[in-house]
């Protein structure tokens, strides 16, 4: 008679494929890579010119370590948010990372747009 091993318990206790898992995921790592193009492409339109329109950001963006360590931090308690707001009501916490993902992607799309009309202009 053979019983199942203990490193299998031990591993699905602490791990069993979900696909919201899978969703919550790629939400979290796409939200850091936006979060890192965001300080590169600021950083790069400051570079040639351009300026921070956020007042409460800028004296934080001219240093991009301290910016990438405020948008880490930022990330951190969107997904503690998110993850709050996921047990008060089931899949409101991918909805909060949804638009947060989309306002970074236009946060992107108009930092690269200025960089670009900045660099053209030079």
């Amino acid at each position: 008679m053979h019983s199942k091993p203990k490193i299998h318990s031990l591993l699905h206790g602490f791990y069993t494929y979900n696909s919201d898992n899978v969703i919550e995921f790629t939400a979290i790592v796409l939200l850091g890579v936006l979060l890192i193009l965001d300080v590169l492409t600021t950083s790069l339109a400051l570079k040639v010119g351009g300026y921070e329109t956020n007042t409460l950001m800028e004296g934080i963006v001219g240093i991009p370590m301290v910016h990438l360590l405020i948008k880490w931090l930022f990330l951190v308690l969107m997904v503690m948010a998110a993850r709050f707001s996921d047990r008060i009501l089931k899949g409101t916490g991918i909805y909060i990372m949804c638009v947060v993902i989309g306002w970074y992607s236009l946060v992107i799309a108009n930092n690269t747009l200025v960089f670009m009309k900045l660099l053209a202009g030079s």
